[in-house]
């Protein structure tokens, strides 16, 4: 086919559309190679945010984790030591219950049969002292203070204090004895309540390890993905070049039809 039979206005129109397609090839690779690679940092940099973002649950999630198994081994510790004193004070309260019955009813029946036996004393000591007495006039030294009836008569009188003292004491011993065992229940409940705070802290303790796992397991996701991306921005990319040097490439022939309709015709010889 003759291209010289076209108008020229064709010529032109091929030739300006062709370098309008190519220009327009060049600038849509340009645009698309600058908006896939926008796109590729924008998802590169969420991904890196996010996985910022995991490290730190799980950095924390550690921590975090780190601090209950110390909260529950110092709350172990003091559980220990409640036990122990509850124990204590149970056996305190026993004993102080004892204590409370020696002390008021046994030493004073001790004492009172003591005072039981002195007005026989009393009476031999008189005679004693009368003898004595009369022994002095034979040369024997003997003039106390205090006769020896009297002496034992005082004995008696400060002894028949004691079990007074020692009886009105039995309220004093039962209310320590009572709040001893009311210290030892309520130290015993203290060390069951910190018994079921350990339970509960060993549970959060695991839910943490399930999301420090989670975050790990969500770190690795984001790398792939990242790595899908990027492979993706190049397969894109490659994809635009191919493209747009294909749609270039194709307007050559366009281009080279114009220059060809555009082009003088040749000025014919005589012989021609």
């Amino acid at each position: 086919m003759n291209l010289n039979s076209f108008p020229r206005w064709v010529g032109w129109l091929w030739t300006i559309g062709g370098a309008l397609a190519v220009l327009g090839s060049l600038v849509g690779v340009t645009v698309g190679w600058v908006f896939i690679g926008t796109v590729g940092d924008a998802v590169s940099d969420t991904v890196g945010v996010s996985r910022r973002a995991l490290v730190s649950v799980g950095e924390t999630t550690r921590v975090i984790d780190g601090v209950f198994d110390d909260v529950a081994g110092s709350l172990r510790d003091v559980q220990t030591t409640l036990a122990d004193t509850s124990l204590t004070l149970t056996s305190a309260s026993v004993i102080t219950r004892n204590l409370g019955d020696v002390v008021t009813d046994e030493v004073p029946a001790s004492v009172d049969a003591v005072r039981a036996s002195l007005p026989a004393l009393i009476d031999t000591a008189s005679v004693i002292d009368a003898t004595m007495r009369g022994l002095s006039f034979f040369g024997v030294d003997y003039d106390p203070d205090i006769p020896l009836d009297e002496a034992i008569e005082l004995i008696d009188a400060r002894l028949a204090e004691i079990p007074l003292l020692l009886r009105g004491q039995q309220g004093t011993l039962d209310a320590v004895a009572s709040d001893l065992g009311e210290f030892s229940s309520s130290t015993l409940t203290i060390a069951d309540d910190l018994a079921t705070i350990r339970v509960r802290l060993a549970d959060a303790s695991v839910v943490l390890d399930g999301y420090g796992s989670i975050a790990s397991e969500s770190t690795g996701l984001l790398d792939e993905l990242e790595s899908n991306v990027a492979q993706g921005v190049r397969f894109l990319r490659l994809l635009l070049i191919v493209v747009g040097v294909g749609v270039a490439a194709t307007q050559t022939v366009a281009i080279a039809a114009g220059l060809a309709i555009l082009r003088p015709e040749p000025i014919l010889g005589p012989d021609r």
